[in-house]
């Protein structure tokens, strides 16, 4: 998403019942670094893999571009992201938890069309 001209890594919610945003803290796994800024990438709820702990759905947001001005900056501008996270906890969104979807360029590049 685009903050005044630059990506971010922020995550907005909608609550559906009052139509409010919100930008909840986002936990992220040991050892992992969380997923780049970016724009313009994809974002689907998918029953959770096994790899998510603790979910029984989760969004896989993938792919953007990480909106470098060398190119044209956002919102689509500069290098493609090719990477993968799951985005889980949204059940009451309490504690919301990046998880890496540490398959995705492989399975992507096998055209199997699923990330774990």
């Amino acid at each position: 998403r685009n903050r005044q001209g630059e990506v971010s890594s922020d995550v907005a919610l909608l609550d559906l019942d009052t139509f409010v945003w919100s930008e909840p803290e986002v936990a992220v796994g040991d050892g992992e670094r969380g997923p780049r800024a970016r724009n313009s990438h994809s974002a689907t709820l998918l029953r959770a893999p096994a790899c998510v702990p603790d979910a029984q759905h989760a969004v896989l947001v993938v792919g953007g571009g990480d909106g470098d001005a060398s190119n044209g900056g956002p919102p689509r501008g500069g290098q493609d992201v090719l990477d993968g996270w799951w985005l889980s906890g949204l059940e009451g969104a309490q504690s919301l938890h990046w998880t890496q979807a540490h398959d995705w360029s492989r399975q992507r590049s096998e055209g199997t069309g699923r990330a774990g």
